[in-house]
């Protein structure tokens, strides 16, 4: 970037959670504090260390991946109430069909589209506009934000944390959308695409997100409630569910906990046989569930 100034400088991080493992050590902690100050775009910045760097009109796009799970171990409240994850444009994907021996990806296949916006960028980088929203355009973003924030104040403090800065992300993919089209301002066409990025990215962030910080024992009683709740009231039904994930005991415990939380009840009954077992309820729903090794006298 130094070398280059007010060129985009796209950096490929193969995986997400080894930046997050370097921006936890002592000498590189102020990876993610930089990245969060370039993604604002600045006319400057600079890093002191023995040398000054100075870079001019940094423009930086980071691109990474990771299973969710993996990068949690990582995660902390400060990635989340420091803005470092609501500055990426998070995305979910599922699992494809795996390939026994994937080919490295050719060059011929990414040079088209190097070339095609190398292209888009020569030509407003002689003549750069700044780029406003059209009339059209405007109502329409207007309209979205104020229902956008209304969402936003009623929903968790992680789901605020990752979403706050949804409507720049908005506002930038439609630039994009507009610059791919030569257009010189935002319209509704190219603000449409970029509103339905954003109503994804709202549904997937409380799906992805929702079970972070959780323990493993947090985990097994989200999952035992949702099977009770999902009429798989039996520890067998819940065992099978579960892909056998989980053990009877972890099952069993996570039943314990969500008893003493009162989210659960539960009162002993008997069959025509005479054989006891535990009546689990939640909210109005009855579930019934095979006893525990002791059941009273």
């Amino acid at each position: 970037m130094q070398k280059n100034p007010g060129r985009p400088t796209l950096l490929y991080v193969d995986e997400f959670r080894a930046l997050l493992s370097v921006s936890q050590r002592k000498v590189t902690e102020n990876v993610l504090p930089r990245l969060n100050t370039l993604w604002d775009c600045p006319r400057k910045d600079e890093i002191t260390k023995v040398d000054t760097i100075e870079v001019i009109e940094p423009y930086l796009v980071l691109l990474s991946a990771t299973p969710l799970r993996y990068a949690e171990e990582r995660l902390s409240e400060t990635h989340f109430a420091g803005g470092v994850l609501g500055r990426f444009l998070i995305l979910a994907g599922s699992r494809r069909q795996a390939i026994p021996l994937p080919p490295p990806l050719s060059p011929s296949v990414l040079q088209p589209l190097a070339d095609q916006l190398g292209g888009l960028l020569k030509a407003v980088a002689p003549d750069p506009v700044q780029m406003f929203l059209d009339h059209e355009a405007d109502l329409t973003y207007q309209e979205w934000f104020r229902k956008f924030d209304r969402r936003l104040d009623v929903g968790g403090e992680i789901e605020e944390q990752l979403l706050a800065r949804l409507p720049q992300h908005v506002l930038k993919l439609a630039m994009a959308y507009s610059t791919l089209l030569g257009h010189s301002a935002i319209s509704r066409s190219t603000l449409t695409p970029a509103l339905a990025i954003a109503e994804y990215v709202e549904k997937i962030t409380h799906l992805i997100f929702s079970e972070v910080g959780l323990t493993h024992q947090d985990r097994v009683e989200k999952l035992v409630l949702r099977c009770i709740r999902d009429g798989r009231g039996t520890i067998k039904a819940m065992k099978n569910h579960l892909g056998g994930r989980h053990s009877v005991e972890e099952i069993n415990r996570a039943i314990s906990a969500l008893e003493q939380a009162a989210i659960v009840t539960s009162e002993w009954r008997e069959t025509k046989k005479g054989r006891k077992f535990a009546w689990y309820s939640v909210g109005e729903e009855e579930i019934v569930v095979i006893p525990p090794e002791k059941s009273p006298t």
